[in-house]
């Protein structure tokens, strides 16, 4: 059998004073602000004190609602776009708003379902 290593963990102790206790995850710093949309970690070059977490339920499902929003909406709106030109008439000036729109009503039922999850 191999012998196991400890990991040092990215949160600090339970026992520390400036914590408040959490039943269903990590200690929440006392001093916890919802980290600002869009990024919570910037993965190249990160610096030492630069990874932000989501701890309420609420942020985490904003969080997921937007970033889901952004790239379905996105990508829907695009393919909207390359419809609209391989078929360019006054009839379908109307296909990129209801692509994005429908990308809208996926993005918002799987963002809601993912990010409550």
């Amino acid at each position: 059998m191999g012998s196991y290593k400890s990991v040092p963990s990215l949160h600090p102790p339970i026992h520390s004073p400036n914590l408040t206790s959490s039943t269903l995850g990590p200690p929440i710093p006392a001093n916890y602000t919802t980290p600002s949309f869009p990024s919570l970690y910037w993965p190249i070059s990160p610096s030492p004190d630069e990874p932000q977490f989501l701890y309420y339920s609420n942020d985490i499902w904003h969080f997921t609602l937007l970033w889901t929003l952004a790239l379905y909406a996105g990508f829907h709106l695009a393919s909207g776009v390359y419809a609209f030109f391989m078929m360019p008439s006054k009839m379908s000036l109307g296909i990129p708003v209801v692509f994005a729109i429908v990308g809208g009503i996926e993005a918002t039922m799987a963002g809601s379902i993912v990010g409550l999850m």
